[in-house]
């Protein structure tokens, strides 16, 4: 056998062998890779529920404060601030997209296992984005019925302001009660380890 045939067949070798070594590499990077990008939008969904929940307790002095206002109104106590009908639309537009971002933690966390991460307590998870959609819909609803109230007290009448004003206090009560459910759910979230809730596939 000629020399040229047997180097050019180490030669082969070696290429295919680095080819392997290569392509193996290559695999297991991209593996890492995964493992760390799924790491991180796990972490990332984690810290957007904390956020969420956090805008919750923001929700309850705005809302307690309309409350107030609109009970005073009712008693005659002070006068029909033009301005009210504004900021209630403000609150209407902030939850609105609050609804909007819990909607995206929600997709967020069905598309999570295609980066190689098994969420290991779904339902938890599940659980929680749930009662701050439920959360932030009924904070929805009440500022809606606050700014119908400044409507009828300045265009309609007291009447339909009474009228509109008792569906605003039953949806804020509505939302003290899907508020408790989230402080709950939230206070076992909270204390699960992120071992505890993703893992490796």
């Amino acid at each position: 056998m000629a020399w040229y045939d047997i180097t050019g067949t180490v030669s082969d070798w070696i290429m295919a062998g680095v080819a392997v070594y290569a392509a193996a590499n290559a695999n297991q990077w991209f593996s890492q890779r995964s493992h760390t990008k799924g790491f991180d939008k796990a972490e990332e969904l984690l810290a957007n529920i904390d956020e969420q929940y956090g805008k919750l307790k923001n929700y309850t002095c705005q809302l307690h404060g309309v409350l107030e206002y609109l009970n005073a109104v009712n008693e005659k106590m002070t006068y029909v601030d033009a301005n009210k009908s504004h900021e209630y639309e403000l609150l209407i537009l902030t939850h609105n997209c609050d609804i909007q971002k819990i909607d995206d933690l929600t997709e967020n966390l069905e598309i999570l296992e295609r980066w190689s991460l098994q969420i290991i307590n779904k339902e938890l998870i599940q659980g929680i984005i749930k009662t701050l959609r439920d959360t932030s819909v009924s904070a929805y609803n009440a500022s809606s019925l606050a700014k119908g109230c400044m409507y009828n007290a300045e265009c309609i009448g007291m009447d339909e302001f009474r009228e509109t004003l008792t569906y605003f206090k039953a949806h804020y009560e509505e939302y003290l009660k899907d508020l408790a459910e989230s402080e709950q759910k939230y206070l076992k979230f909270k204390k699960s380890k992120f071992v505890d809730l993703f893992q490796v596939k």
